[in-house]
């Protein structure tokens, strides 16, 4: 679903950001 979708693309964004942080 979309919701699910959503929320993987920000987990992953979470994660980039935290590696490049």
């Amino acid at each position: 679903s979309l919701e699910r979708l959503q929320t993987i693309f920000k987990l992953t964004w979470m994660r980039n950001t935290l590696y490049v942080g």
